[in-house]
């Protein structure tokens, strides 16, 4: 992904571990925390805290299983949610 699509999507109140993660997600597909941490260079103490923000703020969606797998939303969907949080 571009720097200036990780601009923007620090524009709208993600910060650099959560465009970090989103932009994983985006760019290979879901995939369980473990591979997420490594695959967003985030530390996997941290995944956890990061998937939470990014569900609540609208960007990401949990599927429940052993493990879980965390699905990104499709950026239309998630700059909805990120507008009507801001209004």
């Amino acid at each position: 992904m571009s720097d200036k699509t990780r601009r923007a999507l620090k524009d709208f109140g993600l910060t650099d571990y959560e465009v970090k993660t989103y932009v994983a997600l985006v760019e290979a597909g879901p995939m369980p925390a473990s591979e997420l941490s490594t695959h967003a260079g985030v530390p996997y103490s941290k995944i956890y805290e990061i998937i939470g923000n990014l569900e609540r703020k609208g960007w990401v969606e949990t599927e429940q299983g052993r493990p879980s797998k965390y699905y990104p939303k499709a950026p239309t969907m998630a700059l909805e949610s990120s507008k009507i949080r801001i209004e």
